[in-house]
Protein backbone atom coordinates (compact mmCIF):
# COMPACT_ATOMS: atom_id res chain seq x y z
CA UNK A 1 0.00 0.00 0.00
CA UNK A 2 1.26 3.46 -0.97
CA UNK A 3 0.18 6.28 1.37
CA UNK A 4 0.99 9.79 0.12
CA UNK A 5 -1.06 12.94 -0.36
CA UNK A 6 1.13 14.06 -3.29
CA UNK A 7 -0.37 12.59 -6.45
CA UNK A 8 2.86 12.86 -8.48
CA UNK A 9 4.90 11.04 -5.83
CA UNK A 10 2.17 8.46 -5.39
CA UNK A 11 2.03 7.67 -9.10
CA UNK A 12 5.83 7.56 -9.41
CA UNK A 13 6.11 4.97 -6.65
CA UNK A 14 3.20 3.01 -8.09
CA UNK A 15 4.90 2.78 -11.49
CA UNK A 16 8.12 1.49 -9.91
CA UNK A 17 6.25 -1.21 -8.01
CA UNK A 18 3.94 -2.35 -10.78
CA UNK A 19 6.82 -2.52 -13.28
CA UNK A 20 8.12 -5.41 -11.14
CA UNK A 21 4.83 -7.27 -11.36
CA UNK A 22 3.76 -6.33 -7.83
CA UNK A 23 0.22 -5.20 -7.07
CA UNK A 24 -0.32 -1.84 -5.38
CA UNK A 25 -3.09 -0.18 -3.41
CA UNK A 26 -3.04 3.60 -3.04
CA UNK A 27 -4.31 5.86 -0.27
CA UNK A 28 -4.28 9.60 -0.81
CA UNK A 29 -4.04 10.48 2.90
CA UNK A 30 -3.80 9.00 6.37
CA UNK A 31 -7.54 8.68 6.91
CA UNK A 32 -7.97 6.74 3.65
CA UNK A 33 -5.09 4.46 4.65
CA UNK A 34 -6.69 3.58 7.99
CA UNK A 35 -10.02 2.86 6.31
CA UNK A 36 -8.40 0.61 3.70
CA UNK A 37 -6.52 -1.31 6.40
CA UNK A 38 -9.85 -2.29 7.95
CA UNK A 39 -10.69 -4.14 4.73
CA UNK A 40 -7.29 -5.43 3.61
CA UNK A 41 -3.84 -5.63 5.18
CA UNK A 42 -1.07 -5.40 2.54
CA UNK A 43 2.28 -7.16 2.69
CA UNK A 44 4.12 -3.82 2.96
CA UNK A 45 3.06 -0.23 3.59
CA UNK A 46 4.96 2.71 2.03
CA UNK A 47 4.24 5.75 4.18
CA UNK A 48 4.76 9.46 3.72
CA UNK A 49 5.09 11.49 6.92
CA UNK A 50 4.01 14.98 5.88
CA UNK A 51 0.27 14.75 5.24
CA UNK A 52 -2.81 16.54 6.58
CA UNK A 53 -4.06 15.06 9.86
CA UNK A 54 -3.66 12.27 10.55
CA UNK A 55 -0.03 12.62 9.45
CA UNK A 56 2.36 9.72 8.92
CA UNK A 57 3.41 9.56 12.57
CA UNK A 58 -0.23 9.32 13.70
CA UNK A 59 -0.94 6.63 11.10
CA UNK A 60 2.11 4.66 12.24
CA UNK A 61 1.00 4.89 15.87
CA UNK A 62 -2.47 3.58 14.96
CA UNK A 63 -0.96 0.73 12.94
CA UNK A 64 1.31 -0.35 15.79
CA UNK A 65 -1.49 -0.16 18.38
CA UNK A 66 -3.80 -2.42 16.34
CA UNK A 67 -3.20 -6.19 16.91
CA UNK A 68 -4.17 -6.87 13.28
CA UNK A 69 -1.55 -4.50 11.82
CA UNK A 70 1.09 -4.12 14.52
CA UNK A 71 3.56 -6.39 12.68
CA UNK A 72 2.93 -4.82 9.25
CA UNK A 73 6.30 -3.88 7.65
CA UNK A 74 6.44 -0.11 7.02
CA UNK A 75 8.91 1.75 4.81
CA UNK A 76 8.85 5.51 5.33
CA UNK A 77 9.40 7.59 2.19
CA UNK A 78 9.57 11.26 3.08
CA UNK A 79 10.96 14.67 2.19
CA UNK A 80 10.85 15.74 5.85
CA UNK A 81 14.08 16.85 7.52
CA UNK A 82 13.87 14.46 10.45
CA UNK A 83 14.58 15.75 13.95
CA UNK A 84 16.02 13.65 16.77
CA UNK A 85 12.48 13.35 18.16
CA UNK A 86 11.23 12.14 14.77
CA UNK A 87 13.96 9.51 14.58
CA UNK A 88 13.15 8.27 18.07
CA UNK A 89 9.51 7.83 17.05
CA UNK A 90 10.51 5.82 13.98
CA UNK A 91 13.21 3.66 15.59
CA UNK A 92 11.91 0.15 16.06
CA UNK A 93 8.62 0.99 14.34
CA UNK A 94 9.64 1.04 10.68
CA UNK A 95 11.67 -1.26 8.46
CA UNK A 96 13.61 1.57 6.85
CA UNK A 97 13.47 5.28 6.02
CA UNK A 98 14.08 6.60 2.50
CA UNK A 99 14.29 10.24 1.53
CA UNK A 100 12.10 10.99 -1.48
CA UNK A 101 15.16 12.09 -3.42
CA UNK A 102 16.66 8.62 -2.75
CA UNK A 103 13.49 6.63 -3.49
CA UNK A 104 14.70 5.57 -6.90
CA UNK A 105 13.71 2.33 -8.51
CA UNK A 106 16.74 0.24 -7.44
CA UNK A 107 16.81 1.52 -3.84
CA UNK A 108 13.10 1.12 -3.21
CA UNK A 109 12.89 -2.31 -4.84
CA UNK A 110 15.88 -3.57 -2.84
CA UNK A 111 14.10 -2.64 0.40
CA UNK A 112 10.84 -4.20 -0.78
CA UNK A 113 12.57 -7.43 -1.76
CA UNK A 114 14.16 -7.75 1.68
CA UNK A 115 10.69 -7.72 3.20
CA UNK A 116 8.83 -9.73 0.58
CA UNK A 117 11.33 -12.56 0.43
CA UNK A 118 10.84 -13.05 4.16
CA UNK A 119 7.09 -13.13 3.59
CA UNK A 120 7.51 -15.42 0.56
CA UNK A 121 5.35 -12.99 -1.36
CA UNK A 122 7.47 -12.23 -4.41
CA UNK A 123 5.89 -13.45 -7.66
CA UNK A 124 7.57 -16.66 -8.79
CA UNK A 125 7.92 -17.16 -12.52
CA UNK A 126 7.76 -20.78 -13.75
CA UNK A 127 11.20 -22.27 -14.31
CA UNK A 128 12.99 -19.38 -12.61
CA UNK A 129 14.60 -19.93 -9.24
CA UNK A 130 13.84 -17.04 -6.87
CA UNK A 131 17.03 -15.28 -5.79
CA UNK A 132 17.55 -14.77 -2.08
CA UNK A 133 18.03 -11.24 -0.80
CA UNK A 134 21.67 -10.84 0.31
CA UNK A 135 22.36 -9.93 3.96
CA UNK A 136 23.04 -6.23 4.60
CA UNK A 137 26.18 -5.43 6.61
CA UNK A 138 27.00 -2.00 8.05
CA UNK A 139 30.70 -1.10 8.22
CA UNK A 140 31.42 1.54 10.90
CA UNK A 141 34.98 2.84 10.46
CA UNK A 142 36.65 6.21 9.84
CA UNK A 143 39.63 4.66 8.04
CA UNK A 144 38.91 4.89 4.31
CA UNK A 145 41.50 2.29 3.34
CA UNK A 146 39.95 -0.26 5.70
CA UNK A 147 36.44 0.62 4.50
CA UNK A 148 37.42 0.05 0.85
CA UNK A 149 39.10 -3.27 1.65
CA UNK A 150 36.32 -4.70 3.82
CA UNK A 151 33.56 -3.46 1.49
CA UNK A 152 35.26 -5.17 -1.46
CA UNK A 153 35.54 -8.46 0.45
CA UNK A 154 31.87 -8.38 1.47
CA UNK A 155 30.55 -7.41 -1.96
CA UNK A 156 32.67 -10.10 -3.65
CA UNK A 157 30.76 -12.64 -1.53
CA UNK A 158 27.37 -11.19 -2.42
CA UNK A 159 26.71 -9.09 0.70
CA UNK A 160 25.23 -5.61 0.57
CA UNK A 161 27.79 -3.39 2.33
CA UNK A 162 26.79 0.03 3.67
CA UNK A 163 29.19 2.44 5.35
CA UNK A 164 29.05 4.81 8.32
CA UNK A 165 32.25 6.79 8.78
CA UNK A 166 31.73 7.58 12.44
CA UNK A 167 29.58 6.96 15.48
CA UNK A 168 26.89 9.54 14.69
CA UNK A 169 26.52 8.26 11.13
CA UNK A 170 26.05 4.77 12.58
CA UNK A 171 23.30 6.03 14.93
CA UNK A 172 21.56 7.80 12.05
CA UNK A 173 21.77 4.67 9.90
CA UNK A 174 20.30 2.23 12.43
CA UNK A 175 17.48 4.67 13.19
CA UNK A 176 16.38 4.14 9.56
CA UNK A 177 17.54 0.63 8.69
CA UNK A 178 18.30 -2.46 10.76
CA UNK A 179 21.23 -4.31 9.14
CA UNK A 180 21.82 -8.04 9.41
CA UNK A 181 25.18 -7.40 11.05
CA UNK A 182 27.66 -4.63 11.93
CA UNK A 183 31.44 -4.53 11.52
CA UNK A 184 32.60 -1.95 14.08
CA UNK A 185 35.90 -0.16 14.62
CA UNK A 186 36.68 0.88 18.20
CA UNK A 187 39.06 3.79 17.67
CA UNK A 188 37.10 6.63 16.09
CA UNK A 189 37.08 10.36 16.89
CA UNK A 190 34.27 11.97 18.93
CA UNK A 191 32.08 8.87 19.39
CA UNK A 192 34.24 5.77 19.71
CA UNK A 193 33.24 2.18 19.04
CA UNK A 194 32.54 1.38 22.69
CA UNK A 195 29.97 4.20 22.83
CA UNK A 196 28.39 2.98 19.59
CA UNK A 197 28.25 -0.56 20.93
CA UNK A 198 26.64 0.47 24.22
CA UNK A 199 23.97 2.59 22.52
CA UNK A 200 23.11 -0.18 20.04
CA UNK A 201 22.85 -2.72 22.86
CA UNK A 202 20.80 -0.28 24.93
CA UNK A 203 18.11 0.26 22.27
CA UNK A 204 15.30 -2.29 21.93
CA UNK A 205 15.20 -2.14 18.13
CA UNK A 206 18.94 -2.79 17.73
CA UNK A 207 19.87 -4.85 20.79
CA UNK A 208 20.07 -8.14 18.88
CA UNK A 209 22.10 -6.97 15.85
CA UNK A 210 25.19 -9.22 15.57
CA UNK A 211 28.40 -7.19 15.85
CA UNK A 212 31.94 -8.03 14.75
CA UNK A 213 34.72 -5.85 16.16
CA UNK A 214 37.47 -4.94 13.68
CA UNK A 215 40.18 -2.92 15.38
CA UNK A 216 43.87 -2.06 15.57
CA UNK A 217 43.52 -1.22 19.28
CA UNK A 218 45.70 -3.09 21.78
CA UNK A 219 42.85 -4.34 23.92
CA UNK A 220 43.11 -4.32 27.70
CA UNK A 221 41.37 -6.77 30.07
CA UNK A 222 38.86 -3.99 30.78
CA UNK A 223 38.17 -3.63 27.04
CA UNK A 224 37.50 -7.37 26.77
CA UNK A 225 35.08 -7.15 29.69
CA UNK A 226 33.17 -4.36 27.93
CA UNK A 227 32.97 -6.37 24.71
CA UNK A 228 31.85 -9.49 26.51
CA UNK A 229 29.21 -7.58 28.48
CA UNK A 230 27.81 -6.28 25.18
CA UNK A 231 27.56 -9.73 23.60
CA UNK A 232 30.40 -9.38 21.10
CA UNK A 233 31.49 -12.83 19.95
CA UNK A 234 33.62 -11.95 16.90
CA UNK A 235 36.88 -9.98 17.03
CA UNK A 236 39.37 -9.38 14.20
CA UNK A 237 42.59 -7.39 14.47
CA UNK A 238 43.06 -5.06 11.49
CA UNK A 239 46.51 -6.47 10.78
CA UNK A 240 44.96 -9.93 10.45
CA UNK A 241 42.43 -9.14 7.69
CA UNK A 242 42.32 -11.92 5.17
CA UNK A 243 39.43 -12.58 2.83
CA UNK A 244 38.61 -16.15 3.85
CA UNK A 245 38.96 -15.47 7.57
CA UNK A 246 36.86 -12.31 7.32
CA UNK A 247 34.08 -14.05 5.39
CA UNK A 248 34.07 -16.98 7.81
CA UNK A 249 33.65 -14.62 10.75
CA UNK A 250 30.97 -12.55 9.00
CA UNK A 251 29.01 -15.67 8.04
CA UNK A 252 29.36 -17.00 11.57
CA UNK A 253 28.09 -13.66 12.89
CA UNK A 254 25.11 -13.46 10.55
CA UNK A 255 24.13 -17.12 10.29
CA UNK A 256 25.13 -18.17 13.79
CA UNK A 257 25.75 -21.64 15.20
CA UNK A 258 24.23 -23.46 12.20
CA UNK A 259 26.89 -22.10 9.83
CA UNK A 260 29.75 -22.91 12.22
CA UNK A 261 28.51 -26.49 12.68
CA UNK A 262 28.07 -26.93 8.91
CA UNK A 263 31.59 -25.57 8.33
CA UNK A 264 33.05 -27.96 10.91
CA UNK A 265 31.27 -30.90 9.28
CA UNK A 266 32.47 -29.91 5.80
CA UNK A 267 36.04 -29.55 7.08
CA UNK A 268 35.86 -32.93 8.78
CA UNK A 269 34.55 -34.62 5.63
CA UNK A 270 37.24 -32.98 3.50
CA UNK A 271 39.92 -34.21 5.91
CA UNK A 272 38.55 -37.76 5.82
CA UNK A 273 38.40 -37.70 2.02
CA UNK A 274 42.09 -36.74 1.88
CA UNK A 275 43.21 -39.42 4.33
CA UNK A 276 40.86 -42.08 3.00
CA UNK A 277 39.94 -42.98 6.55
CA UNK A 278 36.28 -42.49 7.36
CA UNK A 279 34.92 -42.30 10.87
CA UNK A 280 31.98 -40.68 12.57
CA UNK A 281 32.89 -37.39 14.25
CA UNK A 282 32.59 -37.53 18.03
CA UNK A 283 29.58 -35.77 19.36
CA UNK A 284 30.40 -32.89 21.63
CA UNK A 285 29.35 -32.66 25.24
CA UNK A 286 26.47 -30.31 24.44
CA UNK A 287 24.82 -32.93 22.26
CA UNK A 288 25.52 -35.63 24.84
CA UNK A 289 23.76 -33.55 27.47
CA UNK A 290 20.89 -32.72 25.13
CA UNK A 291 21.69 -29.00 24.99
CA UNK A 292 21.00 -27.51 21.52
Amino acid sequence: MIVDDNDLDRQKIRRIIEAEGLESIVAEDGASCLELLKKQVPDVLLLDLMMPEPDGFAVLERIRSNPVTRDLPVIVITAKDLTEEDRNKLTGNVFSVLEKTDAKSATLLAELRRILVDLESLPIHPGVKQAAVPPRILIVDDNEAVVVQVKAVLESAGYVADVARGGQEAFDYVSRTIPDGIILDLMMPEIDGFAVLEKIRGTKATVKIPILILTAKDLTPEDFKKLSANNVQQLVQKGDIDRDNMLFRVRSMVEGKEYVEAWKLASFQAEQAQTGCWRTPARNSHHQEGVP
